[in-house]
């Protein structure tokens, strides 16, 4: 399955001359997967944290643009059933993410305090699987095809690339505590097109064909 990923994050905004807004944000981050059934949780939520600049057009309209860095991890052995706990797969990744937004105000923050908004856009990130064996070592997955990605004898399992597009989209609440400082608390969805940012997508390949090619 394409995986989604998750950010609950509060935004500060320190603004200059009304219309640009510098923007620093922290939070958690989760994604919804082969390894992870439910949207959000909190055992395995991880940090995110960045920086960006909003670009006020109108009182209600912005352009807005964001460098962020968080880490997603799930396992096995929280899920409900226990197939899948038996299987005992677990992942971690660093994402970095460069996106591109317009988010739409109900209201102006020029005549009122709080207002509820919505965002979508575009997004370019980075990311690259690993994992830990009982020893402690820390193995990246994707060079190791386990489920036969770039082997010949599995022509059309391609292999994946670590760099790709998500559609970043959302809802938030501002709050103007001051006459130059907003805070805001947004929930951030993203709708990725790949289907390996766990490393799970299929099946596992025989294990002597892995051994021969890798």
């Amino acid at each position: 399955m394409q995986k989604l990923l998750l950010l609950v994050i509060v935004i500060p905004s320190i603004l200059n001359a009304q219309k640009l807004n510098l923007e620093l944000f922290g939070g958690f981050a989760n994604y919804q997967g082969d390894l992870q059934e439910q949207r959000f949780t909190t055992n395995q939520s991880r940090g995110a944290f960045g920086i960006g600049a909003r670009y006020n057009v109108t009182d209600h309209w912005a352009i807005r643009s964001h460098f962020s860095y968080a880490k997603l991890a799930a396992s096995d052995k929280f899920n409900s059933d226990v197939l899948l706990r038996d299987r005992n797969l677990n992942f971690e990744t660093k994402i970095t993410e460069l996106n591109l937004l317009v988010d739409y105000s109900l209201f102006s923050l020029n005549d009122k305090k709080l207002t509820p908004y919505v965002f979508a856009g575009v997004a370019a990130f980075h990311y690259n699987p690993y994992t830990f064996d009982s020893a402690g070592s820390k193995h990246f997955l994707k060079p190791l095809s386990t489920e036969g990605q770039g082997l010949s004898q599995y022509p059309d399992r391609k292999e994946y690339k670590l760099t790709q597009i998500s559609i970043p989209f959302g809802l938030g609440v501002r709050w103007r505590v001051a006459d130059n400082i907003v805070l805001g608390y947004e929930i951030g969805l993203r709708k990725t097109f790949t289907d390996y940012l766990d490393d799970v997508s299929s099946t596992y390949v025989d294990a002597a064909i892995l051994a021969a090619e890798r």
